[in-house]
């Protein structure tokens, strides 16, 4: 029964139903309140529903107990990012990159906020390191594209663009 609910809560979440997400994944918390899978769905619900503090809050509840869960990191990193708490997300994503240097989360995460903060070449070198790695990467693609703009190099956004919409054509930037 919980891994319906829990289901059942993660479709309404990818269905941008999030109220109704966050109420599924408070009735699997109470069948199993220790399921880590519950406490990360519920934490991103709490997000997607504009619920940051509260988020953050069930994010913080997980990592008080495993400090170096990947998925909360990203996931409060993500909250953080959002609310303009650049430096503390950027910490988190380089927490993450210290357990596994190759999780693209982080490395988009690291590359977005640099753009974000005005660090505009920066954030293009980090795009292209990840695209070195991972050549047909969307996010990748996308965020290069908007580095190089914020850069006023709209030739080179213009050229991912195109790049990006050859190779995922079903995308659509920004």
């Amino acid at each position: 029964e919980k891994e319906i609910i829990r289901e059942l809560a993660q479709q309404y979440l990818w269905d941008g139903q999030t109220r109704k997400s966050v109420e599924t994944f408070q009735k699997a918390l109470a069948i199993t309140p220790e399921d880590i899978q519950v406490e990360l769905g519920m934490a991103q619900a709490l997000a997607w529903d504009h619920q940051y503090r509260q988020a953050l809050k069930a994010y913080d509840e997980i990592l008080k107990n495993n400090s170096s869960d990947i998925h909360a990191l990203l996931g409060k990193a993500e909250v953080l990012s959002w609310r303009d708490n650049l430096e503390e997300a950027y910490v988190l994503y380089e927490k993450v990159l210290n357990h596994n240097p190759d999780n693209i989360s982080a490395l988009i995460g690291q590359a977005r906020i640099s753009v974000w903060q005005g660090y505009h070449r920066k954030g293009i070198e980090l795009y292209q390191e990840i695209l070195r790695k991972y050549p047909d990467n969307p996010d990748a693609l996308e965020g290069l594209a908007f580095a190089y703009y914020w850069n006023k190099d709209e030739v080179h956004a213009r050229s991912i663009l195109k790049t990006l919409l050859s190779i995922h054509p079903d995308r659509k930037a920004g």
